[in-house]
């Protein structure tokens, strides 16, 4: 599902199924931050389960910095089965704001 954030970077959908899902946006200049709750280091999005409505989810995303900038696939961060982004519920940085 594709949609577009309002001049006030608020964003609407209905109809997500209760499940985990992944949110990726698409912001010139700008990249997902790793400081959102369910931010996935692997694939640079966020994921996690939906179980309801999920109202005044916050994404935080940063500009993007190309100065030494390698991918290296063995740098990615090291996570425990346990501690997956898609086991736990999808939070942004809305937490952190309160």
């Amino acid at each position: 599902m594709t949609v577009e954030i309002g001049p006030d970077g608020a964003f609407d959908f209905g109809g997500i199924p209760a499940e985990v899902v992944t949110i990726s946006m698409r912001v010139p200049g700008y990249v997902m931050s790793p400081k959102n709750q369910s931010y996935d280091a692997r694939n640079r999005c966020l994921m996690g389960r939906v179980e309801g409505d999920v109202v005044g989810l916050e994404l935080l995303m940063e500009p993007l910095d190309f100065k030494g900038v390698i991918f290296n696939p063995g740098s990615l961060p090291q996570v425990k089965p346990e501690n997956l982004p898609r086991d736990r519920l999808l939070h942004g940085v809305e937490e952190q704001n309160k």
